[in-house]
């Protein structure tokens, strides 16, 4: 039963990770990895209610809400956390940064693996309540400090951080990333605007020369 269990909570990494997909633009990587933190929070707190009781309907119930943290962490951090890092860092550091989150990652998750089958043996379901005051404890740091990437290019997130930290700004991290796509935008025209005049120079060009010529 137990490599059952493992196996099902093995494909639904995949399954919640591609479901991400279709929600991380229109939601938002703040608003999903606060879903994720709090529903997380709830499920570990769940599971160490239930199999602090002991019976057989509470242990059902643990067993329930491990499989329900898997649908929450699946459906935020397991995918963000891959993909945020390389965002909100700039163009210069973007490889470095990218770098240091992911060895960040896999050293916790070594830890995390290394430590909870002494924590379970010592703990016992006293332990989960660690994993639940943690992911809780993430919530106020995600509200206060993370900026939401949905629906900006790199570019414009770079931009973002330029015109919220220039000197003597007033805009909040909603109205830089507003500006900084009409700034990007009035950019992208002005280089086209710019091709156009100097195609049309070369064409005139081109038509003076074959008229001397003939």
């Amino acid at each position: 039963m137990s490599l059952i269990l493992s196996a099902v909570d093995s494909m639904q990494w995949m399954f919640w990770g591609a479901c991400t997909t279709y929600v991380i633009e229109r939601f938002g990587r703040k608003k999903l990895m606060i879903f994720g933190a709090s529903g997380c929070s709830m499920c570990f707190a769940v599971t160490a209610i239930g199999l602090s009781v002991g019976n057989k309907v509470s242990n059902g119930v643990a067993v329930a809400f491990i499989f329900m943290f898997y649908f929450f962490f699946g459906m935020s951090f397991m995918t963000i956390g891959f993909l945020y890092p390389a965002e909100i860092n700039g163009n210069r550091s973007r490889n470095l940064g990218q770098s240091i989150a992911m060895v960040t990652n896999w050293v916790g998750v070594y830890l995390i693996v290394s430590i909870t089958p002494i924590g379970i043996q010592n703990l016992g379901a006293h332990f989960y309540i660690i994993f639940a005051v943690l992911n809780a404890a993430f919530l106020p740091f995600i509200w206060y400090f993370y900026v939401e990437t949905a629906g900006l290019s790199l570019d414009e997130i770079d931009r973002v951080f330029v015109l919220k930290h220039a000197p003597g700004s007033t805009l909040s991290y909603p109205q830089a990333a507003e500006q900084a796509k009409l700034d990007l935008e009035q950019e992208r025209l002005d280089i086209n605007a710019r091709s156009d005049k100097s195609a049309e120079g070369s064409e005139k060009l081109v038509i003076d020369h074959v008229e001397k010529m003939a």
